[in-house]
């Protein structure tokens, strides 16, 4: 047991200094001061001579790196621990090698600080110890030691970090639970995981996506006993651990799997297990820390998934809604930007789009007109051919409507393709003139399906053809208007009858 230590806690966020304040200031066998910068933690340091500090690794300005040198020069007895998000082994080396004690990896437990504090003084002591009283044989043994729990510090680190880096923000949450299992089992050298929803009106579990090393493993149903073992870790909120014992009689070609519950803000979600085959293996308290972490820092990414897909939710709809009043306003055109969306995505998929370019298709078909927005009723309205201003005023529409999605910061591709639907391949289309492959391909494919669907709709200012005199126009500047392959596969597909006004 140490005696009354005085500790300094440096952080650039005042979420973390309350906690260590709240935390320590009624103990009796420590005090509390704080910093919220490298320079205030200098001055604090030099006026209160604290006998411990913990400090952030990255601050603005001075770093906890930069900092530790400059209280290790004021004092080189003083242990320091680092805080970090974003462990890294170039980071970490370099930290050991300024002189600092020992990390601990956010987010954490405050009551782990404890044990953080009482195993760093442990060491500062032996050391103490070792230089004054033993002989140069048991210093020797000692820094073996040290060596072998440094790399061990680095072997962690470089784990974490590969969680950090592995578990990254998806779009879609379905890639983020496979990519989950696929984690876990190269983490704790699992051969078969599970990843459980937890459906809260029944109590039951249901497989949402798994992954198996081998293909003898892969079954896309969960074993009861499996399925226990997840139940089971979520009614202790903590780890389950299951090996196979022979008397059972339970015929399986695993040996061991552990689970571990899923949690966000508190509240349940799922449980991953994750199981190892071959008589021998088992999960280490090591293994159940790593799949610990990467819960947390999955749980994280799951929450902030799904505040994006509501916001990008959110956000289309106010989109789609402006594209509605914008055709109220014109009775002409009402629904055309749903159907140029349709045929375009039918083109796209003739021509072999991926289907992440099948959803920017849909998506920038559907607001490719969301720039008439900014044009006068006089003008969207008139009966009769416009006058050179006038079309000098409607062509800007493309570039406010790029504007309008460009400003929310999420949509680049999108805002190209709107940008540019309007652009021929004879380079005399607007607004940029652009020409050939330098428009963008699905602008290209837009561009057929809103001269279709243009042509096929009466306008205040003429009235409509028929399908086939559409496609004879079609036909007749692809090559000038239009890119002749997107062409050519559009009029495959009306001879097809996939493609018609009537959809």
């Amino acid at each position: 047991m140490h005696d009354y230590l005085k500790i300094l806690a440096v952080d650039d966020d005042p979420g973390v200094l309350n906690v260590f304040k709240t935390y320590f200031e009624h103990s009796d066998q420590y005090s509390i001061v704080t910093a919220s910068d490298g320079p205030s933690a200098l001055d604090v340091f030099s006026k209160e001579q604290p006998d411990f500090l913990f400090t952030d690794l990255a601050m603005p300005g001075m770093d906890g790196i930069a900092l530790s040198k400059r209280i290790l020069e004021m004092d080189n007895t003083i242990p320091i621990v680092v805080m970090t998000a974003y462990p890294s082994m170039e980071s970490t080396i370099m930290a050991l090698q300024t002189g600092v004690s020992d990390f601990i990896v956010k987010p954490f437990k405050i009551r782990d600080v404890d044990f953080i504090i009482e195993k760093v003084m442990a060491q500062k002591e032996i050391m103490v110890e070792n230089l004054l009283l033993k002989s140069q044989h048991a210093r020797k043994k000692e820094l073996e030691k040290i060596n072998m729990e440094l790399a061990a510090t680095v072997e962690e680190m470089e784990k974490l970090n590969f969680i950090l880096r592995k578990v990254d923000w998806k779009k879609n949450s379905g890639e983020l639970f496979d990519q989950l299992t696929n984690i876990s089992c190269e983490i704790s050298g699992g051969h078969l995981c599970y990843f459980q929803l937890l459906d809260d009106s029944t109590g039951s579990l249901y497989p949402l996506a798994h992954h198996a090393v081998t293909e003898e493993l892969d079954n896309e149903d969960v074993p009861d006993f499996l399925d226990a073992l997840a139940k089971q870790s979520l009614d202790k909120a903590g780890p389950a651990i299951w090996g196979k014992d022979p008397a059972s009689g339970l015929i399986t070609p695993l040996h061991a799997a552990v689970s571990i519950p899923f949690n966000i803000k508190d509240k349940p979600l799922g449980a991953i297990t994750v199981c190892k085959a071959g008589p021998g293996n088992g999960f280490s308290e090591q293994d159940l820390h790593y799949l610990s972490f990467l819960g947390k820092r999955a749980a994280l990414v799951v929450e902030n998934t799904a505040l994006y897909e509501n916001l990008c939710q959110n956000l289309f709809s106010t989109l789609y809604a402006f594209v509605e009043a914008i055709e109220a306003r014109d009775p002409y055109t009402k629904q055309h930007s749903a159907r140029v969306a349709d045929i375009s995505c039918i083109i796209g998929e003739h021509l072999g789009c991926s289907a992440r370019e099948l959803d920017l298709l849909d998506f920038s078909g559907k607001l490719h007109d969301i720039g008439k927005i900014g044009v006068r009723d006089k003008i969207l309205l008139k009966q009769a051919q416009l006058d050179e201003e006038e079309f000098r005023i409607i062509k800007t529409h493309p570039e406010i409507g790029a504007n309008i999605v460009g400003h929310m910061g999420l949509l680049k591709e999108e805002t190209q393709v709107i940008l540019h639907h309007h652009e021929r391949w004879d380079g005399q289309g607007y607004p940029n003139k652009v020409g050939g492959e330098d428009i963008p391909f699905l602008s290209r494919i837009m561009s057929v399906a809103d001269a279709f669907d243009a042509l096929t709709s009466d306008r205040a200012y003429r009235k409509k053809v028929d399908d086939a005199a559409a496609c004879e126009i079609i036909r007749k500047n692809a090559g000038a208007q239009f890119d002749p392959v997107v062409a050519e596969a559009f009029l495959d597909l009306a001879a097809q009858g996939k493609v018609s006004s009537s959809l």
